[in-house]
């Protein structure tokens, strides 16, 4: 590289080569970074994390018996050098091929050679953002009557950038008397999602005011909202 590149956190160098060194370790290749525009140079080996380097060269080698990618690679290959404890330098690369004075093969060819970074992703927050009561046709309603269907319907926002799976919890009551009390569990992706469940007024249920409370969960962070309807005679 003719420049240095400044490196933010979470980057990786990533770039595909194919080579043919002399058998078995006479010549090789290895990868070199600098912090201070190419007055020094570092081995990488140590940062190589994906198909590093394969073996020590020969003592003859002019670089000495250092661990760098030998013999034949067999086409293209890729490679990754994770680049966290260089984050916030300056930071150019160089590839050096080291060969001794005798024989040759076909040498060593680069591609597609990027810096990056990776976004390590966010979990929720899911938030519960609406609650309706419906009957079987999906109108809102605030009276039901025994025997009648009703849907309970729930918005959940996932605001990270990861799915999670939410238990939600579904739980129609009145003081101490319960009418439904049911748990979902549903992976949410991220952004806006509607989810229901169908349940019957039972026959015996009791004439009240009910507030249906559905409370999400994802990795323990908790939400909740609630509707209140009517079971009448």
């Amino acid at each position: 590289m003719n420049s240095s590149v400044a490196l933010p956190a979470n980057a990786y160098l990533h770039f595909y080569h194919a080579y043919g060194f002399e058998d078995p370790d006479w010549d090789g290749g290895i990868l070199e970074y600098s912090t201070n525009n190419g007055a020094s140079w570092t081995n990488a080996g140590p940062l190589i994390e994906a198909n590093g380097y394969d073996g020590a060269l020969a003592v003859s080698n002019p670089l000495g018996a250092v661990q760098a990618w030998l013999s034949d690679s067999h086409g293209y290959i890729s490679s990754r050098v994770n680049l966290a404890s260089l984050a916030g330098s300056s930071v150019r690369f160089r590839w050096r091929l080291a060969v001794d004075g005798v024989g040759y093969d076909r040498g060593w060819f680069l591609d597609d050679v990027r810096i990056y970074t990776c976004s390590t992703g966010t979990v929720g927050p899911v938030t519960v953002t609406q609650v309706r009561v419906t009957d079987n046709s999906n109108v809102d309603q605030t009276v039901f009557h025994r025997g009648d269907k009703a849907r309970y319907h729930v918005t959940l926002n996932n605001a990270g950038t990861l799915a999670c799976s939410v238990t939600v919890r579904y739980l129609a009551k009145n003081g101490a008397t319960i009418l439904h009390d049911v748990t979902k569990t549903y992976n949410v992706t991220p952004g806006s999602h509607n989810f229901k469940i169908k349940k019957k007024i039972p026959a015996t249920a009791a004439f009240l005011k009910y507030k249906l409370k559905v409370t999400s969960d994802c990795n323990g962070q908790k939400s909740k909202k609630a509707k209140k309807f009517d079971v009448v005679p």
